[in-house]
């Protein structure tokens, strides 16, 4: 039997409808009080992007980032709101300025906290201008041109393992993940490991073997002393996609790292796991007793005298962690997009051809017989192999190799998003734009190196041609891809090295197919790179590839 109750139901509470209606009316004010007391309320942008870090995060999360920030200034103009705290700038002055030097340079924003290495800070993560005037000193001399110059033998041999290992693919060995029936190829892949070779090479007195390999599986260390093989360049990628999104929200960074969220997790996993495999590289080097004029024995002799005599573990495998995560992984995504576009452009790749028989014609070419496999073994033919190479002083200045290199930078942008910086106490003007203290400014290398009103109408097409016109060389000034100002990359004399010696030798060498309808595929963590190029690989002089 149903249950009534005996009391009449009680009317509307006006007290409660009041209370309902006031705390919409407070709420109502205080949006009203935010935005009119918002500085940066005149700035255009996304509306979700004024109110919050979610939209920028959100793109971020996507590995779209990039193209999110260079459709809104195509929608908004040359000044964009892209989170509360975060504007973007979009025009020709902007780089000179954002990324200016002395004492109008703008200190780097907790944003690179995302990269610090359990608490300790690199050349790049640092925000403190004494801290970073203090790293670039001891690396500055080992990244001259001059010091690199005297890198070249070793940068040969990894070179000569390299083809070595390539023409017994050629030869019809099916060699790791990174190679398929047909003699098809992932040059990003092969790339990877090159690079990884040479940077190991130069910082820790030898290679890490990929090349050899055919695997980017490398040993790492636990503090106890165990050893375990992770993929190091899955790891760079997995870093690189969490801190993206961490680093937007850095006032929250110690909560963030708690969630139980797998994305995150994954990432600080990834950091330490690097950590790790940088940790076991200097510690085999110090305890071998092997001396020798490299990147790691200045840096740790700079540290030394920097230290009065002592130096930290944890220092040398911080800047040992970067030297091998940001000397190899960049180089590697800009030899795959630079060699995409010139297979993608016929004119342009008959026209390097053209150019790099002037240079060493006959030695590239094989007799019309690859040697078998097991010759190929061999220590007198990897060492007939490494004198086969060009030299760097026969490609350096090749005026269109290089403007093929260059106009490969220009369209595929590594560092696409721009790289954050901070106004200081008296704030930052721009474009119109008046930008308290405190804000994070950025330039967008996509939108820029892109951009028609500095490029002109065919920005968006990939003309090698366009760095031998006249007043060529003065576009430079509008490249991010290795940054720009006092924090700009130390690295970009060995990374051009690297790439023109690495391009002209493979160029020389084989005979590169894209397969029909390839597009480069990528994707933006911190870094954009591509997901993988498969191409077909056939070693000069011998049968056509068939198809």
């Amino acid at each position: 039997m149903a249950v009534t109750s005996p009391f009449p139901p009680s009317p509307p509470s006006v007290a409660s409808d009041s209370m309902y209606l006031a705390a919409a009316i407070a709420g109502l004010l205080l949006f009203v009080w935010r935005w009119r007391s918002d500085p940066l309320r005149h700035v255009p942008g996304p509306t979700l992007a004024k109110w919050t870090p979610f939209w920028l995060m959100y793109y971020a999360r996507k590995g779209e980032r990039y193209l999110a920030v260079h459709e809104a200034h195509k929608k908004y103009g040359p000044v964009v709101r892209i989170s509360p705290w975060h504007v973007s700038f979009a025009s020709s002055e902007a780089p000179a300025r954002v990324y200016a030097q002395g004492s109008a340079a703008l200190d780097k924003s907790p944003f690179y906290r995302a990269f610090y290495v359990q608490g300790s800070e690199s050349l790049f993560s640092t925000q403190s201008r004494a801290l970073h005037s203090s790293k670039r000193r001891l690396l500055s001399q080992p990244f001259s041109y001059q010091s690199i110059r005297g890198f070249e033998c070793f940068m040969r041999e990894s070179l000569g393992r390299f083809v070595h290992r390539l023409d017994r693919i050629c030869a019809g060995d099916r060699f790791g993940d990174a190679v398929r029936p047909g003699n098809y190829i992932d040059v990003l892949l092969w790339f990877n490991y090159l690079a990884f070779d040479i940077i190991s090479d130069l910082a820790f007195g030898e290679p890490l073997g990929m090349v050899n390999k055919g695997s980017d599986l490398l040993p790492a260390e636990r503090k106890d002393g165990t050893v375990f093989e992770e993929h190091a360049a899955a790891l760079i990628d997995q870093r690189g996609r969490t801190a993206a999104v961490v680093g937007l929200m850095p006032s929250i960074e110690e909560i963030t790292k708690r969630l139980p969220i797998d994305f995150i997790a994954a990432g600080y996993k990834s950091t330490e796991s690097l950590s790790r495999i940088a940790t076991r590289c200097v510690k085999q080097r110090v305890e071998s007793g092997v001396t020798r004029d490299d990147m790691l024995e200045r840096l740790i002799e700079g540290l030394r005298e920097k230290e009065g005599g002592t130096v930290s573990q944890e220092e040398v495998v911080t800047e040992a962690m970067l030297l091998l995560t940001a000397g190899a992984d960049t180089t590697a995504n800009s030899l795959t997009a630079i060699l995409y576009y010139i297979l993608l452009h016929r004119p342009v790749y008959e026209r390097i051809m053209a150019e790099l028989a002037t240079v060493n014609a006959g030695v590239a070419e094989s007799d019309g017989t690859l040697p078998t496999l097991k010759h190929m073994d061999s220590k007198i033919e990897l060492e007939t192999t490494i004198d086969s190479l060009p030299t760097h002083d026969q490609v350096k200045s090749l005026p269109y190799l290089n403007a093929a290199i260059e106009e490969g930078l220009r369209m595929f942008a590594t560092n696409a998003f721009g790289l954050p910086r901070v106004t200081g106490p008296a704030g930052f003007e721009l474009d119109g734009i008046v930008v308290p203290p405190g804000v994070e400014v950025s330039v967008p290398a996509y939108s820029i190196q892109r951009d028609p009103r500095i490029w002109g109408p065919d920005a968006e097409e990939y003309r090698p041609e366009r760095w031998l016109d006249e007043g060529g060389g003065a576009m430079k000034k509008h490249m991010l891809t290795f940054g720009s100002g006092p924090r700009a990359c130390i690295g970009k004399n060995l990374a051009y090295f690297q790439m023109q010696l690495a391009l002209a030798t493979s160029l020389l060498r084989y005979e590169f197919t894209l397969p029909p309808r390839t597009e480069l595929r990528s994707l933006e963590g911190f870094m954009h790179k591509p997901v993988e190029l498969w191409v077909q690989i056939r070693r000069r002089g011998t049968q056509p590839m068939k198809t």
